[in-house]
């Protein structure tokens, strides 16, 4: 697996992704992040830089004042990317 660490203003936050969260969920992973830092990658379709897992945490990251995050790429098909958004 390659990870690669790009700008997040080059990613596209996909317009089908279901979660949202509540406040508490956003402080618990907000407190995570700035603890632990990206400790794991977020999942972009490199078709297209959808965010396909990772959505919160990369808007999270860039609100915390970061311009890159850690990318693992996959390409996929619109069907595919959707259903692994949902699996993620």
């Amino acid at each position: 697996m390659k990870i690669e660490n790009i700008k997040i203003s080059d990613l596209n936050e996909a317009k089908y992704n279901p979660r949202r969260l509540t406040k508490k969920q956003y402080d618990d992973l907000r407190e995570s992040l700035l603890k632990y830092g990206m400790a794991e990658p977020i999942v972009v379709n490199r078709r297209n830089n959808n965010i396909v897992g990772g959505h919160q945490r990369a808007k999270i990251w860039s609100l915390l004042g970061n311009s890159h995050i850690p990318v693992y790429y996959i390409e996929l098909s619109d069907k595919d990317e959707k259903e692994l958004n949902i699996r993620l």
